[in-house]
C-alpha cells in the first residue's frame, strides 16, 4: 500500500512513513519492495516497485537516491542536442530526462500509454514519444509539459524522427507506413507506403528531402520527403546521399555488423558518429559493439563490449560524443560508456581489418565471395554451406558451423545494396 510503520521494541506505532503523498519527486508505484535501517537508527532506505530508492530522515525529509525504469521492456532513446542531457521511455510509462555528467534524473513524466520510441527535435524544442496504442505524444522538451497529442493511428509506433531542419516528424508504426506530420502545429502532410510489414528503423537524409526505412521484412526504401512518394530507384538515386544519422541496420555501409549464427533480426539498432568515422550497435546477445564506418565486408572487425544482462535495445552517443548511451530490454538498464574516437580499431584474432576505400568494390564479385546467387525471379538467396568437418592436419578437426538462420534467409534487400554502393 505504499506504507512503512515504525514500531519500537514495545511494539508501538511510533510513526507511519506514506510514500502515497509524496510530491516532492515522482513515484510511479509506490509499492514498497524492501526496507533497511542505518545502525544508529537516523535513517531509513526504502526501495520501490517503480525502481527507486528513497532515504527518509529521523525529521521525516525524504530525497530519491535512485530512480529507474521499472517495468515491462525499454527501448526509447535520444539524445538532446548540444545539452549534456538524454531521455529515456519505455513500457512502464515512463519519460525520463537525465544528466550525463551528474548521472542523475532531471526530470520525469508519467505518460497514459506504454511508449516504445521517441526523439528530440535538432532545435531541442519538442520530444516526440511513439507509444504501443498507435498515439504519438508530443512534450516540450524543457518541462514535458503536453503539446500535442497525434491519434491518428491505431497499430503499434515503432520509430519517430524528425527532419535535420526540425520542419517535419515522421512516425513509422507497426502498420508498414510512416506518416509524416508538419512541426507547425503537427498536422499530417504526407503518407509513405510500399513496406510490406513492420517499419523497424528509418534515417533522414542531411538536407531532410529524402527518407530512408528499413521493415521487418528485409525491405530497404526510399522516399522523396518533398513529394510524398516512393522512389523505386532510390538506392542507386540516392548512393552519394549523405544522411543525418545512420541507425539502419540494413545498407551496403553496415553489411558487417551482423555476426555469425545471426537470423537477421539480432542486431537492433546502430548508430553513428557525426564524423562518420565509426558506428556502434547493439544486439540480442547482450553486447555492444564498435565498428569502423563504413563496415561494408562480411565478418568486419569490431570491438564488443558487455554489461547487460539480456538483449540490448538501443544506442546512442552523446551530443559531444564523449559517451555512448546504451537501455536494456528485460534489465530496463541505461548503461553510460566513456568513448574515445581511435582513428583506427585494433584487429581481431581472427578477422583482418577492411580498408575503407571502395574505389575497387565490385558488387558481383562480392557477391560470388559470399556465396550469394542471384536467382531469376529477383531473389537472392545464400546456399547451403559445403558440409563436413575441416582436417587442420595437427590433430585437430575444425567443423564449419556457418552462420546461422541468416545463411539460409532470403535477402530481398541485397539488389539495393549492390546498387547503392557510392560512386567515390
Amino acid at each position: 500500500d505504499g506504507k512503512v510503520i515504525v514500531w519500537d521494541d514495545a511494539l508501538t506505532k511510533k510513526r507511519t512513513i506514506d510514500l502515497t503523498t509524496v510530491r516532492d519527486f515522482l513515484i510511479t508505484n509506490p509499492r514498497v519492495r524492501a526496507v533497511s535501517e542505518s545502525k544508529d537508527g537516523k535513517k531509513i532506505v526504502i526501495g520501490t516497485r517503480s525502481s527507486n530508492i528513497i532515504e527518509v530522515e529521523a525529521s521525516g525529509a525524504m530525497r530519491c537516491v535512485n530512480n529507474g525504469h521499472f517495468d515491462k521492456e525499454l527501448w526509447g532513446l535520444a539524445v538532446i542536442p548540444r545539452s549534456e542531457e538524454f531521455i529515456t521511455c519505455g513500457e512502464d510509462s515512463l519519460l525520463a530526462k537525465w544528466n550525463l555528467k551528474d548521472r542523475r534524473l532531471v526530470k520525469s513524466a508519467k505518460l497514459p500509454y506504454m511508449a516504445t520510441t521517441c526523439d528530440v527535435s535538432k532545435d531541442c524544442r519538442y520530444v516526440a514519444v511513439g507509444c504501443k496504442n498507435g498515439f504519438t505524444l508530443i512534450f516540450d522538451v524543457n518541462n514535458f509539459t503536453e503539446v500535442k497529442q497525434i491519434t491518428d493511428r491505431k497499430a503499434e509506433i515503432s520509430v519517430v524522427k524528425f527532419s535535420p531542419d526540425c520542419k517535419l516528424l515522421a512516425v513509422g508504426g507497426n502498420d508498414s507506413k510512416v506518416r509524416l506530420y508538419s512541426t507547425n502545429g503537427f498536422k499530417f502532410t504526407k503518407l509513405l507506403s510500399g513496406n510490406s510489414s513492420r517499419v523497424t528503423h528509418l534515417d533522414w537524409s542531411l538536407d531532410s528531402s529524402v527518407v530512408m526505412t528499413n521493415s521487418s521484412g528485409y525491405e530497404i526504401l526510399f522516399y522523396d520527403a518533398i513529394k510524398g512518394e516512393q522512389n523505386t530507384s532510390g538506392a542507386s538515386a540516392y548512393r552519394d546521399e549523405k544522411w543525418d544519422n545512420w541507425t539502419c541496420v540494413l545498407g551496403w555501409p553496415v553489411q558487417g555488423i551482423f555476426p555469425a549464427y545471426s537470423d537477421g533480426t539480432d542486431v537492433n539498432t546502430c548508430c553513428r558518429t557525426a564524423d562518420c568515422s565509426m558506428i556502434a550497435t547493439v544486439d540480442d546477445f547482450g553486447k555492444v559493439n564498435l565498428y569502423k564506418y563504413p563496415s561494408y565486408m562480411p565478418k568486419a572487425a569490431h570491438s564488443s563490449f558487455v554489461g547487460h544482462s539480456s538483449h540490448v535495445t538501443n544506442v546512442v552517443f552523446s551530443a559531444n560524443e564523449d559517451y555512448a548511451i546504451t537501455t536494456g530490454g528485460n534489465d530496463k538498464a541505461i548503461i553510460q560508456w566513456k568513448f574515445r574516437n581511435h582513428s583506427k580499431l585494433q584487429n581481431s584474432e581472427e578477422e583482418e581489418d577492411q580498408p575503407v576505400d571502395v574505389s575497387g568494390f565490385d558488387a558481383n564479385e562480392f557477391a560470388s565471395k559470399t556465396n550469394v546467387v542471384d536467382k531469376n525471379d529477383g531473389q537472392v538467396v545464400a546456399p547451403k554451406p559445403e558440409e563436413g568437418p575441416i582436417d587442420l592436419g595437427d590433430g585437430f578437426i575444425e567443423e564449419d558451423l556457418g552462420e546461422g538462420d541468416q545463411r539460409m534467409a532470403v535477402l530481398p534487400f541485397l539488389g539495393e545494396v549492390k546498387n547503392s554502393v557510392p560512386s567515390k
